[in-house]
């Protein structure tokens, strides 16, 4: 559905172009966990030795955790944080879990033996089901010693890899809260955050950004020079579920311009004739997983320079940069989260106003 023509607005004013738009956001961190699309944030290694374990940095990340030995004094406490843990990587995208390892990286170790099991053995046994559903993308590894080792004698090291879980998400058993990792920590996750993790399964998730934009065309008013840009951008497939037919809508947008602006999204809203452009036609706009799609979207503006120079145009254009605009990015049966860029970043003053005097000279007095 084509938005409706955007009218001259008032200072510092917001106008909405869907008036249902949905404004709920991710943070930042959540957002970053969800679409983790690294491969070396998924992979789970076929071994660990000590000297991996010391090259790791002081502070934890999303990525890796360590839980000290001592935590295995009380049985129940370790299987809760193991719990825990397992739930918050199983449905951030994966991560490693260091266990026998103090918070400034020196290994106190795990016992080696559980009764007839090793370590190993007897956590790979009592992983799967502290999570429901069980968990099946991990692989436990106890860490290979050193020559000089300082690791205790009769303990062990032990790292579990966690992949990015095609299950997710997983509940822990004990508490019944869904975890997810931020800010290097396992904290609990936000009913959206969960709800996304299931659409995964089911549905594309796609991401977009504003990459640039380009002054493609101009025409003189009758005291305006209309301009329609190119808004370039790129969306990417971070889901498993292909794409098949989306859409990139926009939302809203603010200015704090005294004397108004005039935006258009549809060519035939236009207050002046544009000459044509030729637009490919295109029958498939499938964006698989993993893959990117380079999207243009026109908009068209009027701008009123105070005079008929280039650096009153220079100036008109320059006045554009705290614009800022909302989108959203539709799939089959998913709205889209909205997502505000500021295009003032994107615009290029000089090259928009050299174009200017080389496509309509005779608006420029000598």
């Amino acid at each position: 559905m084509e938005p409706e023509t955007l009218i001259a607005l008032a200072a510092s004013h917001r106008q909405e172009l869907m008036p249902n738009a949905h404004s709920r956001r991710l943070s930042r961190a959540t957002t970053n966990s969800l679409f983790r699309q690294d491969p070396d944030t998924r992979m789970k290694r076929d071994s660990w030795s000590e000297a991996d374990i010391d090259d790791l940095p002081l502070e934890e990340s999303d990525n890796f955790e360590r839980k000290s030995g001592a935590l295995f004094d009380d049985r129940n406490a370790f299987l809760n944080a193991l719990a825990k843990a397992a739930s918050a990587f199983a449905n951030s995208g994966g991560g490693s879990l260091i266990l026998g390892v103090k918070d400034d990286g020196v290994p106190d170790g795990l016992p080696a033996q559980m009764g007839r099991a090793t370590m190993r053995d007897w956590i790979e046994q009592k992983l799967p089901n502290l999570l429901s559903y069980p968990l099946s993308d991990f692989r436990v590894h106890t860490v290979a010693r050193a020559d000089v080792s300082r690791i205790p004698s009769g303990r062990v090291v032990v790292v579990i890899d966690f992949g990015d879980s095609l299950l997710a998400p997983h509940q822990d058993t004990k508490s019944h809260l869904y975890y997810v990792r931020q800010a290097g920590r396992s904290i609990p996750a936000s009913h959206s955050y969960i709800e996304l993790l299931r659409q995964r399964l089911t549905s594309p998730t796609l991401d977009f950004n504003l990459e640039g934009i380009e002054a493609e065309q101009f025409a003189v008013g009758k005291d305006y020079v209309f301009v329609e840009f190119q808004l370039k951008f790129r969306l990417e497939n971070t889901g498993r579920v292909a794409a098949y037919k989306w859409q990139l809508n926009p939302r809203a947008y603010t200015h704090d311009r005294e004397n108004g602006l005039d935006i258009h999204f549809s060519r035939e809203k236009y207050p002046v004739k544009m000459p044509e452009t030729r637009v490919p036609v295109r029958f498939d706009y499938t964006i698989l997983p993993g893959c990117y799609e380079s999207h243009n979207m026109r908009v068209g503006m009027a701008l009123r320079p105070l005079s008929k120079t280039a650096e009153a145009m220079m100036a008109e254009v320059r006045s554009l940069e705290n614009l800022t605009m909302t989108f959203s990015l539709a799939t089959e049966n998913c709205p889209g989260e909205p997502k505000e860029f500021r295009l003032g970043s994107h615009f290029k003053v000089n090259k928009i106003v050299g174009k200017a005097v080389d496509m309509i000279p005779d608006f420029f007095e000598p």
